[in-house]
């Protein structure tokens, strides 16, 4: 899948393939819309995604792990609603235009002090 695509949608899963980029936009798009992630445990991912907390990390290439990542989250409705939740406030807190906007002027304020 290519940036720009829709995720193929079953229901309350959305599935996204893709580069790197891709899936790290995907991860913070479902976040904003409270979907719980499923996602490899590779790159800047874990740093995103908190294992258990507002989604479920699967080794990359497992597609044991990834089938039973996703029957869990389909088969309790509890846990994905949970997770959903958690991921909708880390947006909110984390990933804001506001986080955005003060954590780069403080970039640029550390940049003019040296």
């Amino acid at each position: 899948m290519t940036a720009g695509e829709e995720p193929r949608r079953d229901g309350r899963v959305a599935r996204r393939q893709g580069t790197r980029q891709v899936i790290m936009t995907a991860a913070l798009e479902a976040f904003a819309q409270g979907t719980a992630v499923i996602a490899s445990r590779m790159g800047g991912v874990p740093e995103i995604v908190k294992e258990g907390v507002d989604g479920l990390l699967v080794p990359p290439g497992d597609a044991g792990a990834l089938a039973r990542a996703i029957s869990a989250l389909c088969a309790d409705h509890g846990l994905a609603e949970r997770l959903g939740r958690a991921a909708a406030r880390a947006a909110a807190r984390d990933f804001s235009e506001e986080r955005y906007a003060r954590d780069l002027e403080a970039v640029y304020r550390d940049a003019l002090r040296q």
